[in-house]
């Protein structure tokens, strides 16, 4: 699943206020191409009746729980005699006396979008995942996780791709870097690297997964999960990935062809520069209490 995301465009107009008929400006935004989530994001104050709009008033970029509380558009009656006069719209208006003013609430308009894009990228809880392994018996044990969130990994190398290994691996980028790097990237680890671990994830470079990935990792590790394209990985030394609660290794992933699956967090034909032949989809299932 793609992670959230919106774009947000200004406009601004010089306008005539009362009483004292000085300058002044008017701040227009609108939200648009919401990638899994509303572009309404603008809380409004009904202040006249059922006349739409007009007096009403900009009061707040919308929290996660105001998205499924509060309508679009309009006021929701609860019965004749009880409105809630909270709304969400995709624009808001305000008005500043000064162009430092506009720039200002510009900003702090900008910053909490970016606070409720993070939040809702680091809050796709599961209501209900199942999990399945084979016992040596030949028996299907299949476990209901009630209690899990859902994380998206970046599924790019930290650096130079030529192939075989990553060249020039940088710490400063978002996605997996090689196993040499670790020491130098993770300050104080807490657990020992995982056998046969050639990448790690830089959870450093990604907030949203550091943040939830390091309140809610606990032990046992291999209860959790992890998707290539919708595809459960195995687990442990015969599998293609390890957990700490440092972060997520992918390791030598020696039966990748008998799986059917690729051998690294990229395509097997990643070339750096060209297209891609498709778009992995890496994600981390964290069973928690």
């Amino acid at each position: 699943m793609a992670k959230s995301s919106i774009k947000l465009t200004k406009y601004t107009a010089e306008y005539d206020y009362n009483p004292d008929l000085r300058k002044g400006w008017s701040l227009l935004v609108r939200a648009s191409d919401a990638v899994n989530m509303d572009k309404e994001i603008f809380v409004y104050h009904r202040m006249s009746g059922k006349d739409a709009y007009t007096g009403d008033v900009f009061e707040a970029i919308t929290s996660v729980n105001q998205i499924y509380e509060l309508p679009k558009y309009a006021p929701a009656t609860v019965d004749e005699n009880e409105v809630i006069p909270y709304y969400r719209r995709s624009q808001m208006e305000v008005y500043a006396r000064t162009l430092n003013e506009l720039e200002e609430i510009w900003e702090y308009v900008q910053f909490d979008v970016g606070r409720l894009v993070s939040e809702l990228n680091s809050s796709r809880i599961l209501h209900s995942t199942s999990q399945s392994k084979v016992k040596g018996s030949g028996d299907l044990e299949t476990t209901d996780i009630e209690n899990a969130v859902a994380l998206q990994l970046n599924w790019e190398p930290a650096g130079s791709w030529d192939g075989t290994n990553i060249k020039n691996p940088d710490k400063n980028k978002p996605g997996w870097l090689p196993i040499s790097e670790f020491e130098n990237t993770i300050g104080a680890p807490e657990d020992i690297i995982p056998q046969g671990a050639i990448w790690f994830y830089n959870k450093y470079q990604d907030t949203d997964f550091k943040n939830i990935y390091d309140k809610k990792i606990s032990e046992p590790y291999e209860a959790n999960i992890l998707e290539v394209n919708g595809v459960e990985l195995l687990y442990g030394s015969e599998g293609a990935f390890g957990i700490t609660k440092d972060t997520v290794f992918w390791l030598e992933n020696k039966n990748y062809q008998v799986e059917g699956i690729q051998k690294n967090p990229w395509p097997d034909d990643y070339i750096d520069g060209l297209p891609l032949s498709y778009l992995p989809t890496i994600r981390l299932i964290i069973n928690f209490k």
